[in-house]
């Protein structure tokens, strides 16, 4: 089991009405003002984040508008910074119709898979409306997936000591060089980059999950990387054990630096 190195230390208005309607007193009716405009708005259930197919190449968006009425078109404002997304500037409705769907169109050949892109849809000139949002705000992306491909034990020993057995580890399917393993240090994922032609073992620049009181967020990464040199040189694989070369620091410097190892105990790798 590891630890931390002890070194690092709506029903009273229908009563008013009823109430009202009992006084000899009379009193003049003025009914609510009927709200001009498209009055067109977008779901307040619509997702945040938008998971896309790598083998699809378009998704919808529904719109609404308050009432039935003749077939009419809406202008919308679109931003979007990434630029691969086809995104209509407008949306039509059908006669009588309250709802229409957005259809957004993208090349997943041309995405990153783990990365969301911002995107904010707007309907120009709107006058707000009581039934949803006039502004729709996302991010959309395809998602990575992973296929667990073993299970082995973490020995920790320049930050965190001790050791985590039975961790699994997991395999990119979108990129094969990519593995994690999840529940690492204070119970995060723990990636890396594993070049087998090269026997290089290069690791992502991760929070550990741990705060120090006095120093902050405590972070690990490749040594290398973060000397912007080589000092140790790449990890690597060997009789079913991977060596990484890290460091682990905060903003004020660091901790320790050297080499961890993970050691698989079932299954293997490509």
């Amino acid at each position: 089991m590891k630890t931390i190195n002890k070194f690092f230390g709506v029903l009273t208005c229908l009563g008013l009405i009823l109430g009202l309607g009992a006084c000899t007193e009379e009193y003049e009716y003025t009914p609510a003002e009927v709200p001009s405009g498209t009055q067109v708005y977008f779901s307040t259930d619509a997702p945040a984040q938008v998971d896309l197919e790598s083998f699809a190449s378009a998704f919808t968006i529904d719109v609404y508008r308050a009432e039935e009425g003749p077939a009419t078109t809406v202008n919308l404002s679109v931003t979007d910074e990434s630029g691969l997304f086809n995104i209509p500037s407008s949306v039509s409705f059908g006669d009588c119709e309250t709802k229409a769907q957005l259809t957004v169109t993208y090349d997943a050949s041309r995405m990153t898979f783990g990365t969301y892109y911002p995107i904010t849809l707007a309907v120009a000139e709107a006058d707000g409306t009581p039934y949803g949002p006039s502004t729709y705000a996302f991010n959309a992306g395809i998602p990575m997936t992973w296929t667990a491909v073993a299970k082995g034990d973490y020995a920790y020993s320049l930050f965190f000591t001790g050791d985590d057995p039975g961790l699994t580890l997991y395999q990119c399917d979108q990129m094969s060089t990519l593995f994690r393993i999840p529940n690492w240090g204070s119970g995060v994922d723990f990636t890396f980059t594993y070049d087998a032609s090269a026997n290089t073992v290069v690791v992502d620049d991760l929070f550990t999950g741990y705060t120090h009181a006095d120093y902050g967020a405590v972070n690990v990464m490749d040594l290398d990387t973060y000397a912007g040199e080589t000092v140790a040189g790449p990890g690597y694989f060997e009789d079913n054990t991977f060596y990484f070369n890290v460091i682990y620091y905060v903003s004020a410097g660091y901790f320790g630096m050297g080499t961890e190892t993970f050691t698989l105990t079932e299954g293997s790798i490509d």
